[in-house]
């Protein structure tokens, strides 16, 4: 079965894969996501069509994203030697990345590039530790170069329900490694996105194919 990349947020309020204490544990009563973990827990549960529970990845454990590497019983390989569709990316601490590290889901993989899907849980400088506390940035679909440690934001939806192109870019050079998911081949896909951030993500794409093409030209 042919893998379908997450690029937007379609799909995910209320999802039991990312609401429900059954299959995520960092499920919370919150309207936003709380972090990056409990996001990328849900995607893994979402590509597994819910055939994996809260317990599954780590055996029972929910620790901080940079220690999701060394805590995971899926297979695994350190850095970017073998990144593939589905993986969980896991990046500890250093440059644009928090002391708890950061994980992310492997979306899609080009000659150049690798693009994830993600969420964040920072409001103005503070991190969400209780009820009220929207996350910043609900989701996040990003490139990376194929060494998986620099990060630019090529789409967002926001707290307040915004979504954008505005791109942000900061480096991650400790990765740790990538957790393979053993139903990435054979998962269900998500949802159709909704048309207007079809059409959004296309353009941002095509605009960025374009500029990779005239590099390559002028080079």
């Amino acid at each position: 079965m042919t893998y379908t990349p997450r690029t937007n947020e379609a799909g995910i309020w209320n999802n039991p894969y990312w609401y429900s204490y059954t299959y995520n544990r960092g499920a919370q009563n919150y309207i936003w996501l709380p972090n990056c973990t409990t996001y990328a827990y849900g995607r893994s549960v979402e590509i597994a069509g819910g055939q994996i529970d809260r317990d599954t990845i780590m055996n029972g454990s929910m620790p901080n994203a940079a220690n999701w590497f060394d805590a995971a019983v899926w297979p695994k390989s350190p850095g970017a030697t073998d990144v593939r569709l589905g993986d969980i990316v896991v990046w500890g601490p250093g440059g644009g990345v928090g002391a708890a590290g950061h994980v992310a889901v492997v979306e899609a993989i080009t000659d150049t590039h690798i693009y994830t899907s993600n969420s964040h849980y920072m409001v103005n400088g503070q991190t969400q530790s209780y009820p009220g506390l929207q996350a910043k940035r609900y989701f996040e679909y990003a490139e990376h170069p194929l060494d998986l440690t620099y990060y630019t934001r090529i789409y967002y939806y926001n707290q307040n329900g915004s979504v954008g192109p505005t791109y942000s870019a900061w480096s991650c050079p400790n990765l740790i490694g990538t957790i393979h998911n053993p139903y990435a081949e054979s998962g269900p896909t998500p949802p159709e996105p909704p048309t207007g951030n079809t059409a959004l993500l296309a353009v941002m794409l095509e605009r960025r194919k374009r500029k990779w093409k005239h590099i390559i030209m002028t080079s």
